[in-house]
């Protein structure tokens, strides 16, 4: 027969782990110049960490505390629409043309054409 035996640690508790439950470090008086010249428009995100000296991730997190985001996490942009694109809706609108071919004729894009006409209410005629 075989006899196994084993040892049974005892679980570390959080007051014995010095890494756990760390108080963060005050903000170092670079940092808030970095994140004030970002806020102002000084110099953009990358440009500050590199200039500064910076990890990315590091300064990411400082900024995100702040309440400085990105504008390009945001979701996607905006753009005012083009006369070619009221066209190309009206057209679609009036049953002129179908997406793709507005799309084509008056140059823009078709995922767009179609995400506008699905904000405008304009829905495709069952065939």
């Amino acid at each position: 027969m075989f006899t196994i035996s084993a040892q049974v640690r005892p679980q570390p508790s959080h007051v014995d782990n010095p890494f756990w439950n760390k108080v963060k470090s005050p903000i170092s008086p670079e940092m808030i110049e970095a994140t004030e010249a970002v806020r102002n428009k000084v110099m953009g995100f990358n440009q500050a960490a590199a200039s500064f000296g910076f990890h990315k991730g590091s300064f990411h997190r400082t900024l995100k505390e702040q309440g400085i985001v990105s504008k390009y996490k945001q979701g996607r942009q905006q753009l005012p629409d083009s006369p070619a694109m009221a066209a190309a809706i009206e057209s679609v609108r009036k049953g002129e043309k179908k997406a793709y071919t507005a799309s084509q004729v008056y140059g823009v894009p078709y995922t767009t054409l179609r995400r506008r006409l699905a904000d405008a209410g304009v829905v495709r005629k069952p065939e």
